[in-house]
């Protein structure tokens, strides 16, 4: 058995950062680590993982009770792996000051959100004092530790997936656009809406196919029947698998305000679905403008319109973008490559 690594993951809900966790734990155990997990007692990574772990009852200040750090401390010191993971800052709270008690070799603090961290006494030790290696998974990213370290001292691992062979060739006659988010502000679905009214001014038959649930749907809807726009703007609801409609669709829509890395991007390529969105965030890392895909510049809705309606008129267009970005996803976003990249700071 090679070096035990621990991921470390208090949330109770599933996201991205329970997703990565997931699955790089699994690729790197199948590179010979011995794999162990601290959760939390609710947590919904916990009842997937297939690894050992460790369940607790933490939340945002546990990392002021004693009694609650010693059970944590106790565990720790009884495992002694030979690396942590830590998910967010509530695990960065909880147990990187522990960890560099017990003088664990390699402390990761791993980012998923380009908000930067605070810049506070407490945050400047653990991130500068107890953390050995600072992890992004984007560029975009890498900003958010730029007031306690400096970007050339954070590793760079991009999230990956699994290359899907046997796929089905978009619609690109369809005219038919998907946006795949939760509808909440940070993912723009607004913004993604007044774009496509532009779109029907030059496209008046496309469509925009919103996949998700949150906190704006009844905002979303509202702002959708007050400007005319239900027969082709239309709130699909929850969809459990949205790679498996891709083919269904012309282009893809991601329209954030803030997007730490969008898999959504990748599932879309891997797909050969051209790929659509605003400047910043990670987008301009994925996304090769006029050549897999669209980058307008943020938050131009007018100008956004335009382009995608452009777009979606030329299906020889999207199926060029289309294979582009199969072949970039291939080249540079697989699970293998990936997990390279992670190994790395494990490993040098």
């Amino acid at each position: 058995m090679g070096k035990k690594i621990l991921f470390v993951n208090f949330s109770n809900s599933w996201g991205g950062g329970e997703n990565w966790c997931h699955i790089s734990s699994q690729e790197l155990a199948k590179r010979g680590y011995e794999i162990l997990f601290f959760v939390n007692s609710d947590s919904k990574l916990k009842e997937k993982t297939i690894f050992r772990y460790h369940q607790f009852n933490v939340t945002n200040r546990t990392f002021l009770n004693p009694v609650k750090l010693k059970k944590i401390a106790d565990t720790l010191k009884k495992e002694r792996p030979d690396a942590v993971i830590l998910n967010s800052s509530r695990e960065l709270k909880t147990v990187a000051k522990l960890a560099k008690k017990l003088n664990i070799e390699r402390i990761i603090y791993r980012r998923g959100i380009i908000i930067p961290i605070k810049d506070n006494r407490r945050n400047r030790y653990l991130v500068q004092k107890c953390v050995t290696h600072c992890v992004a998974n984007s560029g975009a990213t890498t900003q958010s530790f730029i007031n306690l370290v400096p970007k050339e001292n954070v590793n760079l691992v991009h999230n990956g997936i699994s290359p899907v062979n046997d796929i089905t060739e978009p619609n690109y006659q369809s005219k038919k656009v998907i946006i795949a988010a939760r509808l909440s502000h940070e993912k723009g679905v607004d913004l993604g809406i007044k774009a496509f009214a532009t779109v029907l001014q030059k496209q008046p038959d496309a469509e925009l196919h919103i996949y998700g649930t949150g906190k704006e749907e009844e905002q979303l809807k509202q702002f959708i029947s007050d400007n005319n726009l239900s027969n082709n703007v239309k709130l699909m609801g929850f969809c459990n698998n949205i790679p498996d409609i891709m083919h269904n669709y012309t282009a893809l829509f991601m329209p954030s305000r803030q997007e730490g890395f969008a898999n959504v991007l990748l599932e879309a390529m891997s797909r050969k679905l051209p790929c659509i969105a605003f400047t910043g965030n990670c987008s301009e890392e994925v996304i090769i403008n006029d050549k897999t895909g669209i980058v307008s510049e943020a938050f131009d809705t007018t100008n956004m319109g335009n382009k995608i309606a452009e777009l979606i008129s030329d299906a020889d267009k999207c199926k060029q973008y289309g294979e582009n970005g199969r072949k970039r996803m291939l080249n540079n976003f697989t699970l293998d490559k990936v997990t390279d990249q992670l190994v790395k700071v494990l490993e040098d």
